[in-house]
């Protein structure tokens, strides 16, 4: 009987971690409120995403100032912060404040075919894309997920944009340079931890 009830006190013990390791890996982004920032736009195209937005050698999966950015809505409100628009740029999308202080990573995680597995199959696989790029703080960035429509592949790909306003009033999106930043030692991308997508 004491083995019983100590089997279930390590359970419930255990259980409550899990609870707290979901929570706080699967948390949703939230707006930055200190000096150095950037305005960020998100236009997934129904994908989801994650924000790394204190990346420094390399991107730490197991932080808690990472959140998901949810894929969303084709129709209603949008979260506006007063991001610049330009032309190319759709009105489905939601706008965040990120903190700059150091690389920003985003990546997106989906499940599609990708032409590996030779000519007779295509199998399955979940893939994943990503950019970290250096925020100039106070500026202005356009995060896209296009999906090429003439491609047999389930391909989705990510683009950085900052947006440049030049002194004309034109408006142009300009792409990010990329940096090789990659994920920490041992961490692995989109795998899951006691039920955390990291």
């Amino acid at each position: 009987m004491k083995a019983m009830v100590a089997l279930a006190g390590v359970l419930l013990l255990s259980g409550c971690s899990t609870y707290e390791m979901v929570k706080e890996y699967n948390q949703s982004i939230k707006d930055y409120t200190g000096p150095n920032r950037v305005g960020v736009a998100f236009d997934l195209n129904n994908t989801e995403a994650r924000i790394y937005p204190e990346t420094d050698r390399c991107i730490n999966l197991y932080s808690n100032k990472n959140g998901f950015i949810g894929s969303g809505s084709l129709m209603g409100d949008h979260k506006r912060i007063g991001v610049p628009y330009v032309a190319d740029m759709t009105q489905n999308r939601d706008e965040y404040w990120v903190s700059a202080e150091k690389f920003i990573s985003v990546r997106i995680i989906y499940a599609g075919r990708d032409g590996s597995g030779g000519i007779l199959t295509n199998q399955a696989r979940v893939n994943e894309r990503y950019v970290t790029f250096k925020p100039e703080p106070g500026a202005y960035y356009y995060v896209s997920v296009e999906r090429p429509d003439s491609s047999r592949l389930a391909e989705r790909y990510l683009k950085v944009y900052k947006i440049v306003v030049h002194e004309s009033g034109r408006k142009e999106l300009q792409p990010v340079r990329e940096w090789g930043i990659h994920n920490c030692p041992g961490q692995k991308p989109w795998y899951m931890v006691n039920g955390a997508t990291i």
